[in-house]
């Protein structure tokens, strides 16, 4: 078994490396720099400057992301979007039942397949009807 990258959440992989420099963000005494109560995004300066240089700022975001950590004030515009496009209720909105017929269009696809095709359809929808939002970005 290869654990040179390791999946925490489909579409969002970390190294063993990254994951390591996290948890030591993680694990970190703020207390003792005096930052208890600094937000995400001074603790994330501090540790980038003071504690871990090498760290990839963006990449540490992600994570926190995906470990709920990093709250809706400290997000940025585009993650913002993302959770709007994602809380989003299709089921009740109106014409997006006639983009399913696209999705479902072939029965020997995967169920990976089916998936990706629901997100774009989604994604399609939400772009034309709710604001914009480039599927590919």
């Amino acid at each position: 078994m290869d654990l040179g990258e390791i999946s925490q959440v489909e579409g969002c992989t970390f190294t063993t490396e990254e994951l390591q420099q996290f948890h030591t963000y993680y694990k970190h005494s703020w207390s003792s720099a005096g930052l208890s109560s600094a937000s995400v995004n001074e603790r994330i300066r501090h540790f980038a400057r003071k504690v871990d240089p090498t760290i990839d700022t963006s990449r540490l975001r992600a994570w926190l992301r995906t470990m709920g950590i990093v709250d809706s004030s400290e997000q940025s515009p585009d993650d913002l979007l993302y959770s709007r496009f994602a809380s989003y209720d299709f089921a009740h909105s109106p014409g997006f039942s006639e983009l399913l017929a696209e999705v479902y269009s072939t029965d020997s696809v995967s169920k990976y397949e089916l998936d990706a095709r629901m997100e774009k359809a989604k994604a399609s929808y939400y772009n034309e009807h709710v604001e914009p939002l480039d599927y590919d970005e």
